[in-house]
């Protein structure tokens, strides 16, 4: 039963006119479903973004997929983490803190850098193939041609196919680099949706977003209900002292008070406890492990893939074929 609802029994019971309790626990029920019909959209969602993160490497286009696949676990901080600020009095921005992070990880085409492979791989073709016709036409040609220009053509030609040699192994091995590269891009984006669909919870320390709420308004004697807001305010005001209490509130009798309050007095301490050891820690481990674990972790992990790419493939040169001199022209 809601937390609010027993302090309304006991407003009800003290206070009769304070007629309350039917329609606090009407609203608690109401709370409560409306938010298993939302966790229920939760659940539905990150099943079908499991099924998208599932996907073979080469049928996902961009990282946006993998994100908007897990972006549904994230509404764990939109739930918790205006409670977080309001219980500890922080100013955590929910867009700098999460969404941030988490969309910095977008715009990473992997259709385009297969394409780009591909295209590698199409040209490599398209020279070997030239290379082959430049071969077989020469060899044919040096069957019958002498002196110093058929030497001069075929030094010439020599040196042109020993490029194009090398450059057809640049070519096979960008194309591979860039392959793995896409792979391991792939592969990261997939582990970072995976591991936030992880970190979503229905509650944070074992509470749900009205329980928390309801736990922090109580201990601050902010619930909407006049009883339980005295007794927590005048808790504070007095050092918990029950005699001072009972002195606070005249319309409680005394002996019946002085019960109720060491009740209320244990309650609050509790959710104080509670609040603190169990809600705003657990909070802060999920946040941390998302922010450092998972944003940082992955970001560190795909800029190592990247500079072992660029350091890889650095050293192809734009003009390959810059040493290799045209033919002097005739006579000279």
């Amino acid at each position: 039963m809601s937390f609010v609802v027993t302090i309304a029994k006991l407003q009800e019971a003290f206070t009769p006119g304070l007629t309350g309790y039917a329609k606090t626990l009407e609203q608690a029920i109401s709370t409560g479903e409306a938010y298993d019909r939302s966790i229920a959209q939760d659940t539905q969602a990150l099943e079908r973004g499991r099924q998208v993160i599932a996907k073979a490497p080469g049928d996902l286009g961009k990282s946006d997929e993998l994100l908007d696949a897990a972006r549904p676990a994230l509404l764990f901080f939109d739930r918790f983490l205006p409670l977080y600020n309001k219980w500890t009095y922080s100013a955590l921005s929910l867009q700098e803190e999460v969404y941030a992070k988490f969309d910095r990880f977008r715009g990473i085409d992997f259709a385009r850098f297969r394409a780009d492979s591909e295209s590698l791989r199409s040209v490599r073709q398209e020279l070997v193939g030239a290379d082959a016709v430049l071969r077989k036409a020469h060899d044919g040609l040096s069957t019958q041609w002498r002196g110093k220009a058929a030497d001069g053509a075929t030094e010439h030609i020599d040196r042109y196919l020993t490029v194009t040699d090398e450059v057809n192994r640049r070519f096979t091995t960008i194309s591979a680099h860039t392959d793995n590269l896409t792979n391991g891009l792939v592969r990261d984006i997939q582990r970072l949706a995976t591991e936030v669909i992880a970190l979503h919870s229905a509650d944070c320390g074992g509470y749900t977003p009205h329980q928390v709420d309801e736990m922090i308004n109580f201990v601050r004697g902010e619930t909407g209900m006049p009883l339980a807001n005295a007794f927590s305010k005048v808790l504070s005001w007095t050092g918990d002292t029950s005699a001072d209490v009972v002195k606070e509130l005249p319309n409680v009798g005394s002996a019946a008070a002085a019960g109720v309050i060491k009740v209320l007095n244990a309650i609050r301490k509790s959710f104080e406890e509670r609040l603190n050891e169990r809600f705003a820690k657990n909070f802060t481990e999920k946040l941390k492990t998302f922010q450092d674990t998972l944003c940082k972790g992955r970001e560190a992990a795909i800029r190592e893939m990247w500079d072992g790419f660029r350091g890889a493939t650095a050293k192809f040169t734009d003009h390959p074929f810059e040493k290799v001199p045209l033919l002097p022209p005739r006579g000279k």
